[in-house]
């Protein structure tokens, strides 16, 4: 029976789909346009030709999910609780709070550690991977491979860079590169991809405004808003941060937001009551909506983390 990842774009959902493919439970993966967290018609059409799909580090909206179970069975699996309700679909939700996306599918489906199970786990823990049970295998597979944590780090990075781009087939690229143990991989591309990224996230930084809180309204070139919201929380001491794209996916404005105080959740699981295509924890929000509502959701938010009730 046919089979298919639907991954996100960054290094947790890159390695999932290499551990899915190299294990034999998928064939083959699909990578949305970056930044868009739900299925156009045409991507269910092509979806529809598959008898098993896993997505796997993203929550799509139900009404997505719904379509896709009207002729597959839908595997989720995500290391967030926080999605929208599946009950009564055709689909099984392994969602729980976790070290990252590629753990759970060690830890669920029995697969094999490996490389991109390591690298999903760096890329969501950062240095306390070390306190994981499963170091010590690790270590052993990283000296086996003459690699050391600072390494892991650079080539999570590197593995990032078409992610920040848009670059679709440089993803494909990227899961292939890691089926086959990271041969082939082209670092001195990514890294001036990387360093045009860095350049880009500074030139931004500067135009923020500083009131009540830390925002920035900017029409985006590329795909940086959650390391944009990072950089403007740590160059702010922590302080309360909102951020929304009006210009990487085009009739969308994509929402992102940082509270050291207020816990985020409740205004994430709001916003999944209304099959938004949302996500975040504690302390950090995603959002996505169209370009003609954008003002209503950016005030909701602004008001939600600076006391109100959003």
């Amino acid at each position: 029976m046919a089979s298919v990842v639907v991954a996100s774009w960054d290094v947790d959902g890159q390695a999932s789909a290499s551990m899915l493919m190299r294990s034999g439970f998928a064939d083959t993966v699909f990578f949305p346009d970056v930044g868009v967290y739900w299925l156009e018609d045409e991507w269910v059409e092509r979806l529809s030709h598959y008898d098993y799909i896993y997505v796997v580090d993203m929550h799509l909206r139900r009404r997505d999910i719904s379509r896709l179970t009207s002729h597959s069975y839908v595997y989720i699996i995500d290391d967030s609780k926080l999605h929208p309700s599946y009950r009564g679909l055709k689909a099984t939700c392994v969602c729980q709070e976790g070290v990252s996306t590629t753990y759970i599918l060690m830890e669920y489906f029995g697969v094999e550690p490996d490389i991109d199970a390591i690298l999903g786990m760096y890329h969501d823990m950062g240095d306390r991977v070390l306190n994981n049970e499963y170091w010590d295998i690790f270590a052993k597979y990283l000296e086996n491979m003459d690699m050391g944590l600072d390494d892991l780090k650079r080539l999570v990075r590197l593995l990032n860079a078409p992610m920040y781009t848009g670059d679709l087939m440089g993803l494909y690229r990227n899961v292939e590169i890691l089926m086959r143990r990271l041969r082939g991989f082209d670092e001195e591309s990514a890294s001036e991809t990387l360093r045009r990224v860095d350049r880009y996230i500074e030139s931004l930084v500067p135009l923020a405004r500083i009131d009540s809180m830390v925002e920035l309204g900017y029409e985006g070139e590329m795909y940086v808003i959650v390391d944009l919201v990072k950089s403007l929380v740590r160059r702010f001491g922590g302080r309360d941060v909102l951020v929304h794209d009006h210009g990487f996916i085009g009739g969308y404005v994509s929402i992102g937001a940082y509270s050291g105080k207020r816990d985020l959740r409740p205004l994430v699981k709001r916003f999944l009551r209304d099959d938004l295509p949302t996500g975040g924890d504690r302390r950090f929000l995603g959002l996505v909506v169209e370009e003609g509502v954008a003002g209503r959701y950016i005030d909701m938010v602004r008001k939600y983390i600076l006391g109100g009730d959003g």
